[in-house]
């Protein structure tokens, strides 16, 4: 009688401190559970960030400055839109179309002379060496994530559960990862409009993928992204 009465009591106290457990207001409960299990997971972090563009970069590595486990997932190149196919290799563009307008209207002004006629873009050197310092960038970023301690993971994320990410890689490998906190960081892509022909368009991430020049362009869209690339084409 006196063993199973002591059962009785075991098992309503540690029904009751589980209980009591749960209704603890966050972070406290979330600590508690995480002390019990959770920390013992080798890819439970603290902080997960989905997205290794700027904004995600920058929040990671400040996390992970305060101490905290820090793991970031991106699929592509490090630097998010800004290095890969924005600001960055948008201005290395723009800077050359600089020095040709310069070449071909300013010079004359300031006594150079020259055969315009012989005046010629090799657009496929311009990428290569666009691409090239990109490509610098983006290990500039791998590295500052890795010097701050921040766990990469290459793949595409999606929610699989209460805080927990299944990471797809691209061989088609599937790692778990779970966090106190996930912040999306995924950024944003440009839209065709559905109207007949569209298919045959480009988007601005299409012209840096451009591997030859041009000859006659139209740009649908008068916003300053538009117009700083008309100005290029131009």
């Amino acid at each position: 009688m006196i063993h199973v009465l002591a059962a009785v009591l075991l098992s309503n106290a540690v029904s009751f401190a589980l209980k009591s457990t749960l209704a603890l207001k966050p972070p406290l409960s979330r600590l508690l559970l995480r002390m019990s299990n959770i920390d013992k997971n080798e890819l439970h972090f603290d902080y997960l960030v989905i997205g290794g563009g700027s904004g995600g970069v920058a929040s990671a590595r400040r996390a992970a400055g305060y101490g905290a486990k820090v793991a970031l997932v991106e699929k592509s190149s490090m630097g998010g839109t800004c290095v890969n196919v924005g600001c960055v290799p948008k201005k290395v563009m723009f800077n050359a179309a600089t020095i040709s307008e310069i070449l071909r209207h300013d010079c004359k002004h300031f006594g150079f002379e020259f055969d315009q006629s012989s005046l010629k873009l090799d657009w496929g050197s311009l990428k290569a060496a666009r691409d090239a310092y990109v490509t610098r960038l983006n290990g500039i970023y791998d590295r500052m994530l890795g010097n701050s301690k921040v766990q990469i993971f290459r793949g595409l994320a999606s929610f699989s559960g209460p805080h927990e990410v299944k990471v797809t890689g691209n061989d088609n490998t599937q790692t778990v990862l779970t966090a106190d906190h996930i912040l999306i960081a995924v950024g944003g892509r440009p839209t065709l409009p559905d109207i007949p022909g569209a298919d045959l368009c480009i988007t601005s991430d299409g012209f840096f993928a451009l591997n030859e020049q041009p000859k006659c362009v139209a740009v649908v869209g008068g916003g300053y992204i538009g117009v700083e690339l008309a100005g290029v084409f131009h």
